[in-house]
Order: structure tokens, then sequence, then C-alpha cells
């Protein structure tokens, strides 16, 4: 009979170590995923028009990337950031962060990206891919520079994206 016992004893202690590390891998990579729509509930578009003229270049496709320094899922924008720059070298690219965001009174989540084609039209607002973190899943950015190569930019205010995001002020 105390053999019985120290099996049960076993396996509830091996059920509670598989609960916790579910529980850990959960609150470490999980808890910031999210819809890209509820993090844009307050944001609109003419906010990011508002700062065409400070960081477009005449002539020039523009990439704007929107972090935070404090959101986690910077981890995985940084390596998208870096391909995309090695492949994207005829556009001007900068970034603007989350103290930056909140300073221009943008509310926006991160990461997400902005892209303006070389006539200065806003043709693409939202996260970098469709997958659960940058770069997994369907290139919206990729598709958007290849739109603009054919010559077919896009109007696109993206809400469809499922993955890690933060929001940028804690008022929100």
């Amino acid at each position: 009979m105390t053999r019985s016992l120290t099996n049960r004893q076993l396996s509830f202690l091996i059920l509670l170590w598989i609960a916790a590390c579910v529980l850990v891998v959960w609150w470490f990579e999980y808890r910031h995923w999210s819809t890209w729509q509820q993090q844009l509930a307050l944001f609109s578009d003419e906010q990011i028009e508002s700062l065409k003229p400070v960081v477009t270049e005449p002539s020039k496709i523009t990439v704007m990337h929107l972090r935070s320094e404090s959101c986690p899922c910077t981890v995985y924008q940084d390596a998208h950031i870096a391909q995309l720059q090695s492949t994207l070298k005829e556009t001007h690219q900068l970034t603007l962060s989350g103290d930056q965001l909140n300073d221009l009174g943008l509310l926006v989540a991160t990461p997400s990206v902005v892209i303006w084609d070389d006539q200065g039209k806003l043709v693409y607002f939202g996260p970098y891919s469709s997958g659960a973190v940058c770069g997994q899943g369907i290139g919206f950015v990729e598709r958007t520079l290849q739109e603009i190569e054919r010559g077919y930019p896009p109007d696109w205010l993206n809400t469809k994206g499922i993955g890690c995001f933060c929001q940028t002020s804690s008022d929100y």
C-alpha cells in the first residue's frame, strides 16, 4: 500500500512539474500575443500621415519601423529588420521608439511598420507579417514593396495580424 501511495505522489509531482513548465513558457513567450486590431482601436492613419513631411525622402520609398524597447516582442523584430535592411537597400528606412511615439501622441501596437511609396503616399500600415512573430508567415512588407515595384501601390491599413504585440502607452 505504501508503494502505490509513493507512485501516486510521484505521478502528482510529475503532473505539477509539467503544469508549472507550461505556465512558465506561456508567461515568457505567449502573454504578449494578441490581435493587432485590438491594439489599433484608438489609432488613425491621419496621425501617420502627419509624419510624412518629417520622415519621407522625395522620390524614395520610406519604411518606418515602430518599436518599443520595453516590449519583449522586439527580440523577434530585430532579426526581421536586419533582414529587411539588407534586402531593401534602395529604400529610406528609419525607426521610431516607443518613447518617440508617445511624445508624438501616436498610440500604436509595436512592433509594426509604415510604408510610404516614392510619391509620398501612405501605402501600408500594420504588422510585419501574418505569423506569430515578425518574419514568419506572409510577409506584408515584402508583398507591399512588390506591389509598388509593379506599379500598383496598395492603400492598406492592415488590422489582420495576430502575434506578439505591445501597446506603446500605459494610458491605453
